[in-house]
């Protein structure tokens, strides 16, 4: 992920596009819910394999993915961390 970051921000990895799509996304996973996170949207093979969204809390890391592709839609939620 490119720093600094902003809201628009874009970037290749690979044959993958990626987008900031937010700075103040919220998210409620099992693990509680969360304020102030980057969410970014990722066009797999540029769109063609499917596509993307992870969040990730501040502090925290990634909390939420969900990948879509043609025949299968797959998501992970955070459902525990170490609070310091």
């Amino acid at each position: 992920i490119p720093i600094p970051l902003y809201e628009g921000q874009s970037w290749i990895e690979n044959s993958d596009s990626n987008r900031v799509s937010s700075l103040s996304a919220k998210a409620s996973v099992p693990a509680g819910d969360f304020t102030d996170c980057l969410r970014i949207k990722t066009r797999i093979g540029g769109g063609d394999a499917g596509s993307a969204e992870r969040i990730y809390a501040p502090g925290v890391g990634l909390v939420m993915e969900t990948i879509t592709a043609e025949d299968v839609q797959e998501s992970l939620k955070l459902i525990s961390y170490y609070r310091k």
